[in-house]
């Protein structure tokens, strides 16, 4: 699965949730395959495939920012989400930057995730 992603990224192609959908089914399948009778009724993996995985009350629940409240930063900058990722940090297609997403907050003390984007540009766009 992962060198097909890298190939489409290669092609510049974008990931759409119909993409997204093919490689959970493809991973419905190679449960099923691993697991006939089924995994229990708490596993998280069958929550996630049923979404109805509930994070409250867990570590992991903290971690989960809403798309409303988030905030993207590189280089101590404000990623706006009006802008284009190239305005910040240019046209190379084999850039790669560590950004943070943020909740948006007043205070010092906000949670964070911090994750590597590869950054893969047409050529022919100015």
């Amino acid at each position: 699965m992962a060198f097909c992603l890298q190939k489409q990224v290669e092609a510049g192609v974008c990931v759409t949730m119909e993409m997204v959908k093919d490689a959970l089914d493809q991973l419905r399948g190679a449960v099923m395959i691993v697991y006939p009778m089924g995994l229990p009724p708490y596993d998280p993996i069958r929550m996630e495939f049923e979404n109805k995985e509930d994070l409250s009350g867990t570590q992991a629940g903290l971690n989960v920012i809403k798309e409303a409240e988030a905030q993207l930063w590189w280089a101590a900058k404000e990623l706006r989400r009006t802008k284009k990722l190239s305005d910040y940090v240019g046209k190379n297609e084999k850039t790669k930057i560590i950004a943070k997403i943020q909740q948006v907050s007043t205070f010092c003390f906000n949670v964070s995730v911090v994750f590597v984007i590869s950054l893969q540009t047409d050529k022919n766009v100015q």
